[in-house]
């Protein structure tokens, strides 16, 4: 079962780990469609099955707290979910 085990944050606290996306160019070692855990000292995410939205709530709320409304701000932005709650299909 695939699981990625990380800290919430890099370079002394100061960034997420949790992005909302990747810069371009990066290299990617795995699917989103592939991973069923995402497990920092905050919690776990089970992804496995998951829309859009529902990872996207999941990987915020194991994300660092002082991070976590930049990454809901960054995921109404993108549409992944309205700001009244409901769901927008990206």
């Amino acid at each position: 079962m695939p699981i990625i085990a990380l800290l919430s944050t890099a370079r002394r606290g100061t960034v997420s780990r949790i992005a909302p996306m990747l810069e371009p160019g990066s290299g990617v070692v795995t699917s989103r469609a592939d991973v069923h855990y995402v497990v920092t000292e905050h919690g776990i995410a089970y992804l496995h099955g998951k829309t859009l939205r529902e990872r996207a709530e999941a990987l915020i709320a194991i994300a660092d707290p002082r991070f976590r409304d930049e990454l809901g701000d960054f995921a109404v932005r993108s549409i992944i979910w309205s700001a009244s709650g409901g769901v927008i299909y990206a």
